[in-house]
């Protein structure tokens, strides 16, 4: 049954704790979550022991839409590194989404200074 909710004679209401947002009712006002500080990657990964390239997808799992294709030795902002079911979150040129984790590996960077010489 669809209809507006004004047309009924409501007794009670409630929250649900993932739900935000407006209304008219006070305990709705200032509920918005506060926005994430941006934060730098933890760290650097190239794609590596693949031929084509490594699926970025929507979702840490397999069965979920791919956005892009990661070419062999492309080089991902690995933001998040234990997603679940073998996942990480990563960036790749500014698009955010989830590839097998077990495809990256690690950038280490120098900490050497410069030779001037």
């Amino acid at each position: 049954m669809r209809g507006p909710i004004t047309g009924y004679a409501w007794t009670h209401w409630g929250r649900l704790k993932d739900v935000t947002g407006g209304g008219d009712h006070p305990a709705a006002a200032g509920t918005a979550p506060a926005p994430e500080p941006e934060t730098q990657p933890p760290y650097q990964a190239e794609v590596v022991n693949v031929k084509i390239g490594l699926n970025l997808r929507t979702s840490p799992v397999n069965a979920v839409n791919t956005i892009l294709l990661i070419p062999p030795h492309g080089v991902v902002d690995v933001l998040r590194d234990d997603c679940g079911n073998g996942f990480a979150h990563v960036r790749y040129y500014g698009t955010l989404g989830y590839c097998t984790r077990s495809y990256l590996s690690r950038l280490e960077t120098e900490d050497e200074p410069e030779d001037n010489g």
